[in-house]
C-alpha cells in the first residue's frame, strides 16, 4: 500500500467518522483506480436517499486527491 492509498484511507475515515459513522476502510486497487470499501455498523446510511450520501462522499475524497495525483 502506497503513501497516498494510507493518505485516503485515513481521510476517508476522518470524513465518516465527522458523519457520525464508525466505519472501517479497507483499499482494493486495480491498475485504473483505487477503491475503498467501507464496512461497519450504519454504512447503510451512505446509501439511503438514493446514495446522496455516498456520492457526496466520493466527491470530496476524488477532489481532495485528484486523479493524477497517482501519477
Amino acid at each position: 500500500m502506497s503513501d497516498l492509498d494510507t493518505q485516503v484511507i485515513e481521510f476517508t475515515t476522518r470524513v465518516t467518522s465527522a458523519m457520525g459513522l464508525s466505519l472501517s476502510a479497507d483499499v482494493e486497487e486495480t491498475p485504473d483506480h483505487l477503491r475503498i470499501n467501507l464496512t461497519g455498523e450504519g454504512a447503510d446510511a451512505l446509501v439511503r436517499r438514493k446514495g446522496e450520501a455516498l456520492d457526496a462522499l466520493q466527491v470530496i475524497v476524488n477532489t481532495v486527491f485528484r486523479r493524477d495525483a497517482r501519477g
